[in-house]
């Protein structure tokens, strides 16, 4: 195995105001040995030329009640020397949250959706387009002094049954307790 090696560039702007932030950042990576999973023989490999291309579009602010979050990354990760997508890697993420004051609770919501992709069929070893992959996920958290919180998480809330990555089980609903301290 060789190290990879990536020459990356970025051109980003920003723009706050009004209790909002927003972001635009166009990003474009060359690598060079990046290293890849070779599924048949269950070998690390590297991978002779690849690039990747997009923009990554942010907003978070407040709506007057709560607060809304926006993400969203469009890319083209791609074998160069092939000139086939990348394994894996979607060309659409995007991310939306909300929050919102509850009785004392800091509440919200939040949607992912990770796109279509090629992955490799387990069975048969082809290239195919893996499901795009949709969760939702509920949090909660309430301070109960100045260092300490409770809070909750319910993460894939519907159960989506679609996996990440062809060949293993999908991430089932959790759930996840907390209590936080916060000692200065």
């Amino acid at each position: 195995m060789k190290a990879e090696r990536s020459r990356d560039v970025e051109l980003g702007v920003h723009w706050t105001g009004s209790g909002w932030l927003a972001r635009a950042t166009w990003f474009s990576q060359r690598q060079r040995d990046l290293i890849g999973f070779d599924p048949v023989t269950f070998a690390s490999v590297n991978i002779g030329h690849s690039a990747n291309r997009g923009i990554e579009l942010a907003a978070d602010g407040d709506t007057g009640y709560g607060k809304l979050g926006l993400d969203a990354t469009f890319q083209d990760p791609r074998d160069t020397d092939t000139d086939k997508p990348l394994a894996r890697r979607a060309r659409t993420l995007v991310t939306a949250s909300y929050r919102v004051p509850v009785f004392g609770w800091d509440s919200g919501a939040y949607l992912r959706y990770n796109g279509r992709r090629t992955d490799i069929d387990p069975v048969s070893f082809a290239a195919v387009q893996a499901r795009a992959r949709t969760t939702l996920g509920l949090s909660t958290q309430h301070a109960l002094s100045a260092n300490w919180t409770i809070g909750a998480k319910v993460d894939n809330v519907t159960n989506s049954r679609t996996p990440e990555v062809l060949g293993y089980t999908a991430p089932r609903r959790t759930v996840l307790f907390t209590l936080r301290g916060n000692w200065q």
